[in-house]
């Protein structure tokens, strides 16, 4: 296709690919330790981060991030198409402000070296689901934890 020609927005390059890789490593580092952080009896700082994760849990901070994430590149795009130089300085910006709250979540479990677990609400679950998979009597397989509905699995069929 001829330099001069318009092409569709999708069909073309990424103008930073090498940035944005690294802002999509951060921001995956960001909810896996904002995930440790918070397993460890933390708080989400982001209001609006904490108002996500509350509401819908991880599913709901990944869907957030990955939103923030499409959108932090669009726009860089964009602006990049105008003025390279201010498409690349925001795209490294967008790097930093993302490295942040990596570096201070790193620091804080440095800091304060949890050396106990405290109580998990997916080890309560699991806990019930055990429970109710003994309830039924037997020896309960996995899917029988899963649903209670479904009968125990007898020591014969194993």
């Amino acid at each position: 296709m001829p330099p001069g020609s318009r092409r569709g927005v999708l069909r073309r390059a990424a103008l930073y690919p090498n940035i944005y890789a690294w802002f999509v490593f951060l921001s995956a580092m960001d909810i896996m330790l904002t995930c440790i952080v918070l397993y460890f009896g933390g708080r989400e700082v982001n209001i609006l981060a904490d108002w996500v994760f509350q509401r819908w849990g991880l599913p709901g901070m990944v869907v957030y991030k990955f939103l923030l994430v499409v959108f932090v590149v669009m726009i860089c795009e964009i602006v990049g198409r105008l003025s390279m130089r201010r498409g690349r300085r925001l795209a490294k910006w967008a790097v930093v402000v993302t490295a942040v709250p990596v570096v201070l979540a790193f620091a804080q479990l440095w800091v304060t070296k949890p050396s106990r677990r405290p109580e998990n609400v997916i080890e309560k679950q699991v806990d019930e689901m055990h429970a109710r998979a003994c309830d039924h009597g037997g020896l309960a397989t996995l899917e029988n934890a899963r649903d209670p509905a479904l009968p125990a699995a007898s020591a014969s069929a194993a």
